[in-house]
């Protein structure tokens, strides 16, 4: 039989509900992909031969073995768990992300939105998302009026649609990559 390491914390004691989420239903609750939170599980304690992190469930099967699995405590880290997450998410194609995304998102921000102005604005918070549940925040930063205006977008369809070509226009004029840092 084979035995893999004791998961740790962050602090390297024993993991412990004081630590955080404990069953799979938080971490579906909070945004987490179910295939992100797989693939994660499965590297703690074990490393893929090519040090690959992110792999399909296919290729988790296909290469996991126990000549790779370590001696140490393996460290539950929430901060890489989103990172993998988000990698998941970027990886999606867009109608699926925005199927996952919009039970987590106040619907009446995106009801003015056509679909190609919808597509531009999920493709735009893909880059700042390391969850499900970041979506909402991010389109509202985006889509709602500014600090001392009323609460809600008081521009037409068309309004919004012009203020969204031009972030994108003025972000891909940057040159910069759309990661969270650029934004």
């Amino acid at each position: 039989y084979g035995h893999l390491p004791m998961i740790l914390g962050p602090d390297r004691s024993k993991l412990s509900k004081r630590h955080g989420s404990t069953s799979v239903d938080e971490y579906r609750s909070k945004g987490f992909l179910p295939e992100a939170l797989v693939n994660f599980l499965s590297i703690l304690g074990w490393s893929h031969p090519g040090e690959k992190e992110v792999m399909t469930k296919a290729e988790l099967i296909e290469s996991i073995g126990l000549d790779r699995i370590g001696k140490a405590g393996a460290i539950f880290d929430v901060t890489k768990c989103q990172w993998m997450n988000k990698e998941y998410l970027k990886a999606l194609p867009l109608l699926e992300l925005q199927t996952l995304a919009r039970p987590f998102m106040n619907e009446s921000l995106l009801q003015n939105l056509n679909a190609e102005h919808c597509n531009k604005l999920f493709a735009l918070l893909t880059e700042g998302a390391h969850l499900l549940t970041d979506f909402g925040p991010l389109a509202a930063k985006i889509l709602l009026a500014p600090a001392g205006r009323p609460e809600s977008f008081p521009a037409s369809a068309e309004h919004m649609a012009l203020i969204l070509s031009k972030a994108i226009e003025l972000l891909e004029i940057s040159g910069q990559d759309l990661d969270h840092d650029a934004l």
